[in-house]
């Protein structure tokens, strides 16, 4: 939590909040189940978004939202 976002803001994330946050964008999106390459017994989801803003540009927009 707070590589890429500021802590603050990673506090208030949850998995609902982006999927309200990149409906509200209208963008287009799917989830998928995965693993984190450290913790691989351990689930979490992917959100694969479909968009034409650069990922960096696309995590700030949220971070603004969280």
């Amino acid at each position: 939590m707070g590589r890429r976002i500021k802590m603050d803001k990673a506090n208030n994330f949850s998995n609902e909040r982006l999927i309200y946050i990149l409906n509200e964008m209208k963008l287009k999106y799917e989830v998928r189940e995965s693993h984190y390459s450290r913790l691989p017994f351990e689930e979490s989801k992917m959100v694969i978004v479909d968009s034409d803003l650069k990922k960096t540009s696309l995590i700030k927009i949220i971070e603004n939202k969280l």
